[in-house]
């Protein structure tokens, strides 16, 4: 009984957030505690490796393990915001004059005809707008997104199909610093400016933001299964050892760790080089806000070696991002959802940020 007077007034919660990547399918929800926030539910599910390319496939493993996901995680209800995969997210950076916000919304549209490779009339859009480099500050720098209106609406119906009440929808960036502006708050915090480097099975994201504020994204083609193609092709294994083998390294055990590291090698200096750039970019653009730290999330973050070489590469501190470190820790969340609390949760970061929200209206 006492238990369910305290349901009566606890705080609702949050959406669920739907983080549905190239290899992994991971939903979260939250509850706002005081000035921190609880976590409710979580659960996830690994896309089949034979689907990842099948775009009908995928849909359909989705709606039927959404479901699924839904009654074991023991999530509040089914209302739920989306996060747009990074891989069917076009992103442009464009320069606007300053004007009012109708007027901003038109100019942003009409410079995004021109450059983005197909017509963001048939298209979801959305930027995140801010003060230009300039001196003057006479123009408006613009993160602008976009994704192809079929693909979202196969998306939306697949979470029908699912059940989900869909509330809104989010862009991966978006989501990342919406959680981590959760996480760090000081007033140091608040101003400075970090890079979030989002190393998944597909690929790299990369998004660098003051507070909630998006300065830069970029995606780039390395990621895990890149990685994991080079071993498996040097060591003679089949993919799916390959990627237990990196998994196990990860974990700190398995054997031939430094030969897999010297595999890999190559790639993650490329990959180095290309998060490099996107910094030099940035600091380009803006010369008063230059890069202070690097924040290392997705499933690949779990290898503290890379992230390391990484930082080392750009000369910058870096740190794994623990979506979870904020968390109440009377949040009741079993091992069964492959979240061990006494360890980082930088995978997790999406599909947190995603509940925690706003997500940008529909």
């Amino acid at each position: 009984m006492f238990a369910f007077v305290q349901n009566i007034f606890a705080p609702p919660a949050h959406p669920i957030g739907v983080d549905f990547g190239i290899g992994t399918l991971r939903m979260a929800q939250v509850q706002s505690e005081g000035d921190d926030f609880k976590l409710l539910a979580a659960a996830s599910a690994e896309v089949p490796a034979a689907i990842r390319e099948d775009a009908d496939a995928r849909f359909e493993f989705f709606a039927r393990t959404v479901r699924d996901l839904i009654v074991h995680g023991k999530f509040h209800g089914r209302r739920a915001v989306l996060g747009l995969p990074s891989a069917v997210v076009h992103t442009q950076h464009l320069s606007v004059l300053r004007a009012d916000e109708d007027q901003l919304k038109k100019l942003i549209h009409k410079e995004a005809k021109a450059k983005l490779p197909f017509d963001p009339d048939h298209a979801l859009l959305r930027h995140a707008a801010g003060p230009g480099g300039d001196k003057k500050n006479q123009s408006v720098h613009a993160v602008v997104m976009a994704a192809d209106a079929r693909w979202v609406n196969q998306y939306i119906a697949a979470a029908k199909q699912a059940r989900l009440d869909v509330v809104g929808m989010n862009m991966q960036p978006m989501a990342l610093l919406d959680c981590f502006a959760s996480v760090y708050r000081r007033n140091s915090d608040r101003l400075s400016v970090r890079m979030y480097v989002d190393i998944g099975a597909g690929g790299t994201r990369v998004a660098i933001g003051q507070a909630t504020r998006l300065l830069l994204a970029r995606n780039l083609a390395i990621g895990g299964d890149r990685l994991t193609a080079a071993v498996a092709e040097a060591m003679g294994i089949s993919m799916q050892d390959a990627r237990t083998l990196r998994i196990k390294l990860g974990a700190g055990g398995g054997e031939n760790g430094e030969r897999v590291e010297a595999i890999c090698a190559q790639a993650i200096d490329q990959l180095a080089a290309e998060i490099q750039r996107c910094r030099c970019e940035h600091e380009a653009a803006f010369p008063n806000l230059k890069v202070q730290r690097l924040i290392f999330v997705g499933g690949e973050a779990r290898l503290e070696s890379m992230c390391q070489f990484i930082a080392e590469k750009l000369g910058l501190p870096g740190q794994t991002g623990d979506s979870l470190c904020r968390m109440a820790r009377n949040s009741r969340i079993g091992i069964e959802s492959a979240i061990d609390r006494r360890h980082p949760q930088p995978a997790w970061a999406a599909a947190i940020g995603l509940s925690i929200g706003p997500p940008l209206p529909d």
